[in-house]
């Protein structure tokens, strides 16, 4: 004689960020599936024991925030005591992605040395070091956009890089911006 299972619904009943739909048939286990709508909006189906012993609390979102939440802060493999240097904080601020923005927009998304123009490839390079002069760090005119490549290849020519622009701002009568 075959067995006979007990069919609870669970319909409409909740289990932690999980609220049940409807049924969605049986696995291959003959275990009663449930549709189920996460509290992030996300539909899954789910195994019925799972939700009643606790096993499945989410579509998998729960699990996800509590693991972000365990490797944060304190917890993080980079925590160094809550610093974050300047340089940190400003190139994370939006009045630094602002100034990227714009010397991009300026420079039409083109590498000021090769003319590539590829998205992806482009950074803001700062023409006066933004280690040694913080008060031109957020000047358009202080940034010109290089492609990865152009921007390793000025590291280490700094010096002969800052006589050509010092002659170009020169040329461009524009001494009462620098000074």
């Amino acid at each position: 004689m075959k067995q006979r299972y007990n069919f609870i619904d669970e319909s409409g009943n909740r289990y932690v960020r999980l609220f049940v739909l409807s049924k969605a048939g049986r696995n291959e286990h003959r275990k009663t599936l449930w549709l189920c709508l996460c509290d992030c909006g996300t539909e899954k189906t789910i195994i019925g024991d799972s939700l009643r012993n606790g096993r499945t609390q989410s579509c998998g979102c729960l699990q996800r925030e509590l693991a972000s939440k365990r490797y944060k802060g304190e917890n993080g493999s980079n925590w160094q005591g809550g610093i974050s240097s300047e340089n940190e904080l400003l190139r994370a601020s939006s009045e630094y992605k602002q100034w990227r923005t714009s010397v991009f927009e300026r420079d039409n998304y083109t590498c000021q040395m090769c003319g590539d123009d590829k998205g992806g490839n482009l950074e803001a390079h700062h023409l006066f070091p933004f280690s040694d002069y913080d008060i031109l760090r957020l000047e358009v005119y202080n940034g010109q956009t290089l492609c990865k490549d152009c921007h390793n290849f000025t590291k280490g020519q700094e010096l002969i890089h800052r006589i050509v622009i010092v002659q170009n701002i020169f040329s461009k009568n524009k001494c009462s911006e620098v000074i």
